[in-house]
């Protein structure tokens, strides 16, 4: 109930609120549409009454014109002007005007003889009234309902006219006469004159406009009837769709209520789930030997639950207030506390940290740390929460595991040195025999060329008289022939030896003892070392390899001892694969091809082989250690199980194959250029 409540007041605060500012808006609009109409009847009426008397002047300067043009002295043009009148009030006056002196305004033609030949400087029309008649009532003219009228000095205002265009309007407040004699209310007066420069005269006539004020008061009593109107009709039109809203919303509100009241509910109910769950939490930590704990900004504990005593032997009072760095072993302090300086600047997760701490009892544990940053709505970092577990067990048996795959991946590499070493010393044999016969031959040959070159440099009659004994020489040792041939034997000597050096080479660098640490590489020339060793097992079955290298491969970090045996390992089971087709009559010609390019962010190397092809019911199974499809003696099963951990666990790449039967099988090695080792990864990427 308390909910339909408060919605319903909510649902009427914009309701007043919209009234209100209807009001307001409607208010403003229709009170600047009421002065603008009032103005434009002002104005309206004002240009009707400037016309007028603007007509009045008109005819006048037409005599005064006329009375000049025909010889008329002065004193008659004044009798003429002086019998103009227009109502009873309204007349002609002249007074002199000499632009070179401003407040000489000798009254010459007006009404009342008293003013005539008096200066009219001085008339000023706010000082001869007491009251004023303004926008149809009477105020004081002290009163500040019309502070803003300002004293006119009425014929200063008219030579000032005259002096800029030569005629025009000027407003000012002035008395009217009632029985002979002036009032004490100033009503609004509108007076045109013109300036007659033969004569420096100043024509002028005027016509009160105080009327305006009435029309304009009428105008607006029936503007304010009009609008009341309106206003009342959008009222009860607001009322009636507010009542409707008001209905709505009390059916909507009680809906929302309902709902409300379940979800708080559900919250309640929650929130006691959230405390259970937080329980279990803090009982899943203790019971895991694991602790829970958050950091401020500063890198001091203010929050820790757990196994604390049990992992680093401290209390949690111990551990409050204190440095996450304070425990930090001094082997990696520098390091790891430089890591995460970063990643806190960075406000990133901490993920999967592992750091060495020292006990309270002065011993050294292994923790793995996950954490998540706490950051405020503004964006400010706060500080971190995370858990810890004891590793150090699981660490010494992970460097057991490793020990472990290290010997069994040399043994590996031994058992394929032993079994290659055959076809490796036939291989270097070959050149080594036709070095030999080579040799022999030119050692058998080097005597006679000695004796013959001796008897030249003992021969003392000139080079066209060649004794019989060099003669017979010459003829017996067939000179053109070794000249020929010894040089063959050089050059065939010297490819043997340079085949014997790359065999040589090749085999020293794959023998060589695995790095503990990964190093730039040339993915190249390690295949290139994989296919010299293992020629004498593929040259029985196929023609060549086929090497398409990619020679703009950038060198990458690798441990490429390790890939070199993975290439051996690929190669030597193409070959077999090779001779399984070749022994079912499904090939004749076997063909082995190797390719390297790069793909984004790896170095792709394909082997591909026409082999008899693996059957798709085990190929989930071919990285499995100690599977394999060969006969007993013929292989151990650990080949691919050997590649797939050094590509995907130790180099953190991809190692995939497609295979068809009686076609052929390609593997796909996809390595990262870029290094992805241990201390990134405590960034959750």
């Amino acid at each position: 109930m308390r909910y339909q409540l408060k919605l319903n007041l909510l649902s009427l605060i914009p309701l007043i609120a919209g009234l209100l500012i209807s009001i307001i808006i409607l208010s403003n609009l229709i009170d600047k549409q009421s002065k603008k109409h009032l103005n434009f009847i002002r104005v309206q009426q004002e240009n009707a009454i400037a016309n007028e008397i603007k007509g009045r002047i008109e005819s006048a300067y037409s005599i005064l014109e006329y009375c000049y043009n025909h010889g008329y002295s002065k004193e008659e043009c004044k009798d003429i002007l002086n019998t103009l009148r227009y109502g009873d009030n309204n007349y002609i006056w002249v007074h002199m005007f000499n632009p070179e002196k401003s407040d000489d305004n000798i009254m010459l033609v007006h009404p009342n003889k008293n003013l005539i030949n008096k200066n009219m400087s001085d008339v000023i029309d706010l000082d001869i009234v007491e009251k004023l008649y303004y926008e149809d009532k009477i105020y004081s003219k002290d009163e500040p309902e019309v502070s803003e009228i300002k004293p006119t000095a009425i014929f200063l205002a008219f030579n000032d006219v005259c002096r800029k265009n030569g005629d025009g309007v000027v407003k000012y407040f002035w008395p009217k006469i009632i029985d002979g004699k002036a009032g004490e209310i100033g009503y609004l007066k509108m007076s045109y004159v013109k300036y007659f420069s033969p004569w420096d005269w100043v024509l002028g006539t005027g016509e009160y406009a105080d009327y305006i004020d009435a029309l304009i008061s009428d105008e607006k009593e029936r503007y304010i009837r009009r609008n009341s109107k309106l206003l009342h009709v959008f009222f009860t039109t607001y009322l009636i769709v507010s009542l409707v809203l008001i209905f709505i919303t009390f059916i909507v509100s009680k809906k929302i209520a309902n709902r409300l009241k379940s979800y708080e509910d559900k919250l309640i109910e929650s929130r006691q789930q959230a405390l259970t769950s937080e329980k279990r939490l803090f009982d899943i930590a203790f019971s895991s030997g694991d602790f829970i704990w958050e950091i401020d900004k500063n890198f001091h504990f203010t929050f820790v639950e757990g196994d604390i005593d049990k992992i680093l032997c401290y209390t949690k009072n111990d551990i409050l207030g204190k440095s996450i760095f304070d425990y930090l072993a001094d082997k990696e302090k520098d390091k790891i506390k430089n890591d995460i300086m970063i990643i806190f600047e960075e406000k990133k997760p901490l993920y999967n940290l592992e750091s060495e701490n020292q006990t309270a009892t002065g011993d050294v544990v292994t923790l793995l740390t996950n954490a998540c940053p706490v950051i405020s709505e503004s964006g400010e970092l706060l500080g971190y929460r995370g858990i810890t577990r004891n590793i150090t067990a699981q660490k010494k048996e992970s460097a057991l595991r490793e020990q472990l795959e290290y010997e069994l991946q040399q043994t590996q590499k031994l058992d394929s040195i032993g079994s290659l070493a055959a076809g490796i010393a036939h291989e270097i044999n070959t050149p080594i025999q036709f070095i030999s016969d080579n040799v022999s031959f030119i050692n058998n040959n080097l005597n006679s060329l000695i004796e013959l070159v001796r008897l030249y440099t003992q021969q003392k009659q000139s080079t066209e008289q060649i004794s019989e004994e060099v003669s017979e020489l010459i003829e017996v040792i067939d000179i053109d022939f070794l000249m020929e041939e010894i040089p063959l034997a050089l050059s065939q000597s010297q490819e043997g030896l340079s085949h014997v050096a790359s065999i040589v080479g090749a085999m020293k660098s794959f023998s060589h003892t695995d790095q503990k640490e990964k190093e730039m590489a040339d993915i190249n020339k390690a295949i290139s070392d994989a296919v010299i060793i293992t020629k004498n097992e593929w040259k029985h079955h196929v023609d060549d390899v086929s090497c398409e290298f990619d020679n703009s491969l950038p060198f990458i970090p690798c441990y490429v001892g390790m890939l070199k045996q993975v290439f051996l390992n690929l190669i030597v089971n193409a070959v077999h694969a090779i001779e399984d087709a070749q022994n079912k009559h499904v090939i004749t010609k076997g063909y082995i091809s190797i390719k390297t390019y790069q793909n984004e962010e790896y170095v792709a190397v394909e082997i591909t082989d026409n082999g008899i092809g693996i059957p798709e019911e085990i190929r989930h199974r071919v990285f499995d250690q100690f599977f394999t499809t060969k006969d007993v003696g013929k292989g151990t099963g650990q080949g691919l199980s050997i590649a797939h951990n050094a590509i995907v666990d130790k180099h953190k790449g991809r190692l995939t194959l497609s295979s068809e039967i009686n076609k052929g099988t390609t593997f796909c090695i996809m390595l990262p250029i870029a290094p992805i080792d241990n201390p990134t990864d405590i960034l959750q990427h």
